[in-house]
């Protein structure tokens, strides 16, 4: 196989890869917005933190930080809410529609 037949297969497979773990994030996403809407505000919580530690410039991911800290305050849990609110304003200090 030569060089350049490696480096093509390299650039398929990571194409493929990174497409899959978005997918997978984007379906955690939709779940923990699922959640939050139900008043499962844990298990959002849990969902939206892993979506924006996973995947920080997704476009989804600022609303996911924005909505973890949502439901850490809606089961007073303030100091986790701060830390999620923090995150976002660090993150993303022009908003959600800023993100790429």
């Amino acid at each position: 196989m030569t060089r350049a037949a490696a480096a093509v297969i390299v650039a398929f497979l990571a194409i493929f890869v990174l497409g899959a773990a978005t997918a997978d994030v984007r379906a955690t996403y939709d779940k923990a917005l699922k959640a939050f809407y139900a008043g499962r505000y844990d298990e959002a919580e849990s969902g939206f933190a892993t979506v924006y530690r996973l995947q920080p410039d997704a476009p989804f991911a600022a609303d996911a930080a924005f909505k973890a800290g949502e439901a850490a305050f809606r089961q007073e849990r303030w100091d986790a809410a701060v830390q999620h609110f923090s995150h976002y304003l660090r993150t993303y200090p022009f908003g959600a529609a800023h993100c790429k």
